[in-house]
This record gives structure tokens, C-alpha cells and sequence, in this order.
């Protein structure tokens, strides 16, 4: 019986001019034979499933956790969901359910990105003692902690039941400024999200390179060739090319003599630890979103809340402008390029 692990990345606000863009990795190790199924949803079934609905073979308890595609998870804003499930897999892992969105925040994301967060205007006044009326949201937003305890600990079952073990979660949390300066070193935002993304999954892969890994991500921008990109990051070896297609572009390279394998789909839901990647990061978006909102109006009473894509959020700067102004607010701390 040997480990093998299994990344994937998915990103949340790519393109939003208002709010962080958010990119999510998951790691996972899989106790494998020769030629085992690495599905993760047949591994976890009847627990998980990816259509919102429990399987046949349910535990009697008729609980289920979802993991998809965060946008069919969040069908119709239900953020409930959303949280529920998010918060229960997280609360899987050591530390269990966080106290709070921060606590959150400070578990997924590098010291880096912790650092850009906490000097942030917009969201100092929620992480001060004396906050006055600027009160943070209630956390959970929506779900109940209790029904979160009971998942998690059905979820840390079924994986230990079945051989897996999550050992990682963590994401990019990129702010307009941070983002604004590496617009102007990348150019575009495909490159930018490829280099923040391959980076990210370096991290994570330097605590244990010596196993086997099959890494696998969502498309970038609908760019087809990513091998230069993967030697700049893993160039200790020769790169690869299985395949450069519109719909799958597939590369093999070694890292510490271990073979690896990176994968960019066009449609990658159906790999779970991408589909989870996509939850984690469109849910610590969403809470940070509503920051954002409550911060602005607090300021200006009555204001819509956004979501920061471009046409209302177009809208959303012209109704806080003469905020903005009175505060001499740079538009670059808050405004994304593109």
C-alpha cells in the first residue's frame, strides 16, 4: 500500500473589478494498490456527492455533504450551503470549526497575504476591540454550528473509513492593490492567475515532495500551453507534453525522483478536490464580499451591496465616490485594473 497525493485548484472573483480574487487548493493522500480507483467521490460515497442530492446508500442520519462546483453549490445565493459544507470539511482538520471569518482566513491563506489583509482599510475597523456600530457579521453567517459539528465528524468517518486523508487547504487571497501590482508585472490576468496559481501549488507540495502527485486545475483564461509555466516553477527535470488541447492540457515532470502529473481542464468539477478548491475560495470571497458591503454602509446608509462585477460595480464606485473623496481614498487600493 503506498500514498499518492491529489491538488486541486479553482479560483473565485477572477472577474470582479471590486473585491479579492480568491485562489483554493486542496491536497489530499489516497492510500492506493496498483491501478486502485483515486476517485475521491466513489471513495466517499454515500457521504459526498456532487449533486446536491444523498445517494441511495445515505447514513440513516440522511445527511450529505455536496462538494461541486461552487456555482452550482451557490445556486441561487443559498450560501447556507454553501457555508454548511465548506465549514464542516474544514472542520474536519486539525483545529477544528473556526470561532470566526478571521480565524478562518488565518488557517488558508500564506503569512504574506495575512499581513496585506490586516492593513487593509475596509477591514481594520472589523478586526479593532472597539468597533462602535461597525459590528462583524455573525459566524457562522447562516448555517448552524451545530449541524456543521455533526457533518465534520461524519466527513473525518468516511475518510479514514475509506483511506483519504485531507492534509491541506489553502488559498491566495489577492486584494486590488496586490493585485493592480501584479497586473503591471504579468500584463494580463490569464498570466497572473497561472503564475499565482502554480505558485501556490508549490507551496503546498514543498512539506512532502517525495510522493507521487497528480495536480489538476481548472483552466486559466482559455489558454492552451502551460509548460513553460510548469518549468519555471518545477524545472529541476524535463517537462512533458501528454497533451495541449482546448479541452485538456496535460504535462509530466519528476520532482525528487517522484513522478508528477498537472492536469488543466476546461471543465474540471468533476475532480473533487478542484470542485472543493471552488467552494473554499468562492466562500471566503463571499464573506469577505460582505465586509465590504457592511463597511460601505455603514459610511453611506442605503446603499445596494454588490458583488464587484463590472457594470454594478461601476455603479457601486459612483455611489460611494463622494466617500471615497472625503476619506482621499487612492481608487487602486480598491479598484481592480481588469
Amino acid at each position: 500500500m503506498t500514498l499518492q497525493r491529489l491538488i486541486g485548484t479553482d479560483e473565485a472573483g477572477y472577474g470582479p473589478n471590486l473585491g479579492p480574487l480568491v485562489i483554493g487548493c486542496s491536497c489530499w493522500e489516497v492510500a492506493s494498490e496498483r491501478d486502485a480507483n483515486l476517485d475521491l467521490y466513489q471513495r466517499l460515497a454515500p457521504l459526498v456527492t456532487n449533486t446536491g442530492k444523498p445517494s441511495t446508500s445515505t447514513p440513516s442520519t440522511g445527511n450529505h455533504i455536496q462538494i461541486a462546483d461552487s456555482k452550482q453549490v451557490y445556486r441561487s445565493g443559498n450560501l447556507e450551503r454553501l457555508e454548511r459544507n465548506v465549514l464542516a470539511i474544514i472542520g474536519s482538520m486539525e483545529g477544528g470549526i473556526p470561532n470566526d471569518g478571521f480565524e478562518l482566513l488565518r488557517r488558508l491563506i500564506p503569512e504574506s497575504d495575512w499581513k496585506a489583509l490586516i492593513n487593509t482599510f475596509w477591514l481594520t475597523p472589523f478586526l479593532s476591540i472597539d468597533r462602535d456600530e461597525l459590528d462583524p457579521i455573525p459566524f457562522p453567517i447562516v448555517a448552524k454550528r451545530h449541524e456543521i459539528g455533526g457533518l465534520a465528524a461524519e466527513f473525518k468517518k468516511q475518510c479514514e473509513t475509506a483511506g483519504v486523508r485531507l492534509s491541506k487547504i489553502q488559498c491566495r487571497l489577492i486584494l486590488p492593490t496586490a493585485f493592480n501590482q501584479l497586473m503591471s508585472g504579468w500584463g494580463n490576468k490569464a498570466d497572473l492567475l497561472s503564475h499565482c496559481t502554480i505558485g501556490l501549488v508549490q507551496g503546498v507540495l514543498e512539506n512532502n515532495p517525495a510522493l507521487a502527485v497528480d495536480i489538476q486545475c481548472d483552466k486559466h483564461g482559455g489558454r492552451n500551453h502551460y509548460a513553460g509555466l510548469i518549468q519555471h516553477f518545477f524545472g529541476d527535470g524535463l517537462v512533458v507534453v501528454e497533451s495541449e488541447t482546448r479541452e485538456v492540457s496535460r504535462y509530466r515532470f519528476r520532482m525528487d525522483e517522484s513522478p508528477a502529473t498537472i492536469t488543466f481542464l476546461a471543465r474540471g468539477e468533476s475532480f473533487l478536490p478542484i470542485a472543493l478548491s471552488s467552494m473554499v475560495a468562492k466562500y471566503l470571497r463571499e464573506f469577505l464580499m460582505k465586509l465590504w458591503n457592511r463597511y460601505w454602509q455603514f459610511h453611506r446608509s442605503g446603499i445596494k451591496p454588490t458583488q464587484g462585477y463590472p457594470v454594478d460595480a461601476r455603479r457601486f464606485l459612483s455611489d460611494i465616490q463622494e466617500v471615497l473623496d472625503a476619506m482621499n481614498v487612492p481608487l487602486d487600493t480598491i479598484w481592480r485594473r481588469k
